[in-house]
C-alpha cells in the first residue's frame, strides 16, 4: 500500500515527523531569548523570574527623550513609590502598589540603574510580591512590571502588568513578563493612584513622579518613642548646600513632621480614620514643610 502523501516525494513524506520536531524545537529555542527588549539586556538584579534590567530606549512616535545618567536620592524615591496605590475594582479597598520587599529592590535598582544608564537606555523590571487576595483574607504572589526612565526632572514609571496572578506551571518562555510601553497603554482594568504632591499621570498606566517633593521615610516605621531624626538626601532641590550650618529648629521641625506622618499612617492602618481623611490630613502635614 502506498503511504506517501499525494504530491510529496516519498523521502520527504517519511521525514515529515522529524522535520516537524526540528521546527518545534527551533520555536521553543527562540522563546529562550530575552522578551523584554529586541536587543540584549543588561541585568542589574535577578532572582528566579524576577529582574531589573537596562535596555535600549523603546522607540515610538512622540517618544519622550530621557536625561541619563542621573543621580537620585534613594530614600526619597522609595517614599514616592510607597505612596502609590492600586485599586483592582471599585468595590475593593485600595492597597499599596508595591510591597516593602518590592520597594526595597526597586528603589535601590532604579537609583543604581539610572546612574549607569546612557541617554539611549532605560530600565525595565518584573517583581513579585505577596499582595492581598480573597477580599483581603489572604495573600498571594502577584507580579508587577514596568518601564522606568528620567526626563525633565521627573521619574517616569510606565506600568505593564499590575498585581497579576501567577500560575504554578507558567513557562516564562511562553508567558513572559511584559513591561509597560511608551507607545501603547497597558489596558489593565484597575486604577493606580498618585498623590498630587508626589506626581501626576500622563496616562492611566504612565506615572510622572517628583521624588524631590517627598520626605525621606525610614525603611521600617519605628515606634513613636524611637523616632529618629530624618536624614536629608542629596537631591537637586532649593535649600542650603551641603556643609552649610543648619538653622536652629530645622531638625526639630523635621522630626515633628515625621512623627505626625507616622502617627497618621498608624491611625489609617488601624481603621480609625478613612482613606479620604488620611489623604487630606497628609497633604496638610506636607504643606507645613
Amino acid at each position: 500500500m502506498n503511504s506517501a502523501i499525494p504530491g510529496v516525494p516519498r523521502l520527504i513524506a517519511n521525514r515529515l515527523p522529524i522535520l516537524l520536531i526540528v521546527v518545534m524545537m527551533g520555536i521553543c529555542g527562540c522563546a529562550h531569548q530575552p522578551t523584554i527588549a529586541s536587543a540584549p539586556a543588561t541585568y542589574l538584579w535577578q532572582s528566579g523570574d524576577q529582574f531589573v534590567a537596562l535596555v535600549p530606549t523603546e522607540q515610538s512616535p512622540g517618544s519622550v527623550p530621557s536625561d541619563h545618567p542621573v543621580s537620585l536620592g534613594q530614600d526619597r524615591l522609595r517614599g514616592a513609590l510607597a505612596s502609590l496605590e492600586w485599586q483592582d475594582s471599585a468595590d475593593v479597598k485600595p492597597v499599596q502598589l508595591l510591597t516593602d520587599y518590592e520597594l526595597s529592590i526597586l528603589a535601590e535598582q532604579i537609583t543604581v540603574g539610572l546612574a549607569k544608564a546612557a541617554p539611549g537606555e532605560e530600565l525595565v523590571f518584573a517583581l513579585i510580591g505577596n499582595h492581598p487576595a480573597f477580599m483581603g483574607l489572604a495573600k498571594r504572589p502577584q507580579v508587577t512590571t514596568g518601564r522606568v526612565f528620567y526626563s525633565q526632572g521627573r521619574v517616569n514609571l510606565i506600568l505593564g502588568m499590575v498585581h497579576e496572578e501567577l500560575g504554578k506551571n507558567d513557562d516564562r518562555r511562553l508567558q513572559p513578563f511584559v513591561p509597560g510601553s511608551r507607545g501603547a497603554p497597558a489596558g489593565f482594568a484597575g486604577q493606580v493612584t498618585v498623590l498630587p504632591e508626589v506626581g501626576e499621570k500622563r496616562r492611566a498606566d504612565w506615572l510622572i513622579i517628583n521624588p524631590a517633593a517627598v520626605i525621606p521615610l525610614p525603611k521600617q516605621l519605628p515606634s513613636l518613642g524611637t523616632v529618629p531624626t530624618p536624614a536629608i538626601d542629596a537631591v537637586p532641590v532649593a535649600g542650603p548646600e551641603r556643609g552649610t550650618p543648619q538653622q536652629p529648629g530645622r531638625t526639630d521641625k523635621g522630626k515633628r513632621i515625621e512623627e505626625r506622618l507616622i502617627l497618621l499612617n498608624d491611625l489609617k492602618e488601624k481603621g480609625l480614620i478613612t482613606e479620604q481623611e488620611y489623604r487630606t490630613k497628609r497633604q496638610e502635614i506636607l504643606g507645613d514643610i
